[in-house]
């Protein structure tokens, strides 16, 4: 062996043509908006919509005095395993006899509605709102002006914040709304009746829609939105 090739010899060898390195880019500011939906793969969401009916029950209660409220489940619904849903759209219909037909209905305005109904969602036994209202759970509005003598500053709230006083679209933030159920959770969708209604309620509705995603998708979008990794 010769002296150059002895062991431990250092030999210098051609350059790699390959770039060795980065190639540096200028910081650029980002903004998240819609931060859910910028992470969600178009090819692994499937949509989803939901809509669920029950006859309004008739009496609606036995005995002397009325239990008001009176939870009316309509949708319950258990997440299926290694699935996430990712809930856009929630909202409540109650129908009444239009007075035409024997069974033709109609839709209750949500104006008609307060003060007899409350709509509450849970999702996971817990409910993505927190509603105030001054209507008790018998339906009887409560005057709760702050300095007002005989008032009371923390009015009585009929499901502890979770009932909503008016039919129809039930996400508060519009658009901008977004909450989501993991494998395993249950979505319940409940109408309380808070007083018995003056008109000839026969049918009331729930309906959720949104995406259906596998629930290690979600557990990505939740890390990179809390910065977690």
């Amino acid at each position: 062996m010769t002296g150059s090739m002895r062991r431990g010899a250092r030999q210098d060898l051609p350059p790699s043509p390959l770039p060795q390195g980065e190639v540096s880019r200028p910081v650029v500011n980002t903004q998240i908006v819609n931060g859910f939906w910028q992470f969600l793969p178009a090819k692994s969401t499937i949509f989803l919509n939901r809509v669920y009916f029950r006859n309004y029950p008739k009496p609606l209660f036995v005995g002397k005095l009325p239990p008001f409220p009176i939870p009316l489940p309509v949708i319950g619904l258990i997440v299926p395993q290694n699935q996430a849903f990712i809930i856009k759209d929630l909202s409540f219909r109650v129908y009444q006899q239009s007075g035409i037909g024997v069974e033709d209905i109609v839709e209750v305005p949500p104006s008609r509605v307060a003060s007899y109904f409350g709509f509450e969602v849970k999702i996971g036994n817990r409910s993505p709102y927190d509603f105030n209202t001054n209507v008790t759970a018998r339906g009887q509005v409560i005057d709760y002006t702050v300095g007002k003598a005989g008032s009371t500053t923390f009015p009585p709230v009929p499901g502890q914040g979770t009932a909503f006083p008016f039919s129809g679209a039930n996400n508060p933030l519009g658009d901008n709304f977004a909450t989501y159920a993991q494998s395993g959770d249950l979505i319940e969708l409940t109408v309380q009746v808070l007083r018995e209604p003056e008109f000839d309620v026969r049918m009331m509705s729930a309906q959720f829609a949104g995406y259906n995603i596998n629930q290690r998708i979600l557990q990505t979008i939740l890390g990179r939105l809390t910065g977690c990794p």
